[in-house]
């Protein structure tokens, strides 16, 4: 008599294997789970650190870029940090929105090794000396699915993020040469004043070598070229040309010490005088389209200023002699009114650049732009009193443009004659370059 149907059932179902998997999988699930819940997590996370440390960068480059010295710099940067850029966050437990800006610190320099702090030795306030922007965003909380029985306590992770942009001005395709602050012993003036007030762009300046132990404002001197050679020859051949290979950087120039008598010969070039012999063919060094010699300040003459004019020159006998004595003639978008019976001229005297555009002009040329002029000399402004001039890095003041008003001479005459016309600026002259990223 066989086996009754029911009991066969039950023997059958007590050795089946088939659905072990289903128990296993019962077992494993809360763990998978909390795998799950951890990789989404840690997803989370990455996506907000990455959009916190995004916007600090973003708006550090975009407050550094107007770190350029001048006295409202440290005021424009916070307006630019806090307005041109806006960078959002999505995955923090706040409604989806902008990052906000926790703190920002100017700093004048950063230490050496990036695995050193940054200390207060290193804050600033005066927006000339601020070099650097540190940006600290507003701490984001995210909140983990990760179960907290398994998560010792993290329930909730807090991000922030900091960056350091920096702004790092430099003057390329330029001669290898400096000129002392004219203004650094008149405490009435400032550099960054004279650069943009046009009473002082027509003034002319009277650039000595060095003379003595020590330079004086309004002297110049020559810089070390980055590359290439610094002998007399390679001197010469930087004065020369159009563009030189080489760039220097507001954070530090080296000087090239000793008296170089060809240099006046490369500077020369410029007014179509070719003295002694050349690397290249006269070609390459072009003489500008107007190579007019103008008329120094009069207090020169009366030997009633040293370095720097007052801008009043000889501006009627020059139209006079030069132009067949106009009445009046637009210069600079000003008409001016010259009256040569009592040699005055008004409204006011115009700058020897202003004219020397407009005699360009006059002749049925275009006036030359200023970023190609060949007679406007790219210079680094250097504060001769008060930094170590011998180190192997001085800090550049400011990087300027003076106009040659006539040519240089040699031995005692070796002067550079020129008019500050302002400062270097990006976008606008062909040897300013301007290099913003983030630092660390």
């Amino acid at each position: 008599m066989g086996r009754r149907p029911s009991l066969s059932r039950l023997n059958r179902f007590a050795s089946a294997r088939e659905g072990g998997v289903i128990v296993w999988l019962a077992l494993a699930a809360p763990a998978l789970a909390a795998l799950c819940a951890l990789s989404v997590d840690v997803a989370r996370i990455y996506n907000l650190e990455a959009e916190l440390q995004g916007a600090a960068d973003a708006m550090a480059r975009a407050g550094a870029v107007e770190l350029d010295g001048r006295s409202d710099a440290i005021q424009r940067a916070g307006r630019a940090m806090n307005t041109l850029v806006s960078n959002d966050k999505r995955f923090a437990n706040t409604p989806a929105g902008a990052v906000q800006v926790q703190s920002a610190r100017y700093l004048s320099s950063l230490p050496v090794s990036d695995a050193d702090p940054v200390t207060a030795d290193y804050v600033t306030a005066d927006p000339r000396e601020a070099r650097y922007l540190e940006v600290t965003v507003r701490p984001e909380t995210i909140s983990t699915l990760f179960p907290p029985r398994l998560a010792a306590g993290i329930v909730s992770v807090s991000l922030s993020a900091k960056a350091v942009g920096g702004r790092m001005a430099q003057m390329c395709g330029a001669a290898p040469v400096f000129i002392c602050n004219p203004v650094e012993d008149d405490e009435s003036w400032e550099l960054e004043r004279a650069l943009n007030d046009p009473s002082f762009r027509g003034r002319q300046l009277q650039l000595r070598g060095k003379g003595g132990s020590a330079y004086a404002p309004g002297q110049f001197g020559y810089l070390e070229p980055p590359v290439g050679g610094k002998g007399a020859n390679e001197m010469k051949d930087y004065f020369a040309e159009v563009s030189p290979a080489a760039c220097y950087a507001v954070s530090g120039v080296t000087l090239r010490t000793g008296v170089i008598s060809s240099v006046s010969e490369g500077l020369n070039t410029r007014f179509g005088d070719y003295q002694g012999s050349y690397k290249k063919q006269a070609a390459t060094y072009p003489a500008a389209s107007n190579v007019t010699s103008y008329p120094r300040d009069n207090c020169f003459a009366s030997a009633t200023c040293a370095r720097v004019g007052d801008g009043r020159w000889n501006v009627v006998e020059h139209m006079r002699t030069r132009h067949g004595s106009p009445a009046s003639a637009e210069i600079g978008g000003t008409i001016f009114y010259f009256n040569y019976a009592a040699g005055t001229v008004s409204p006011s005297t115009p700058s020897r650049y202003q004219v020397y555009r407009w005699e360009i002009g006059r002749a049925g040329g275009v006036p030359p732009r200023s970023d190609a002029d060949r007679r406007v000399l790219p210079v680094a402004v250097l504060n001769c009193q008060n930094e170590n001039l011998s180190a192997s890095s001085v800090p550049v003041a400011a990087f300027a443009k003076v106009f040659l008003t006539e040519p240089m001479g040699s031995g005692e005459d070796d002067v550079i004659w020129g008019e500050l016309i302002g400062g270097l600026r990006g976008g606008v002259d062909r040897q300013a370059r301007d290099q913003v990223d983030v630092r660390r």
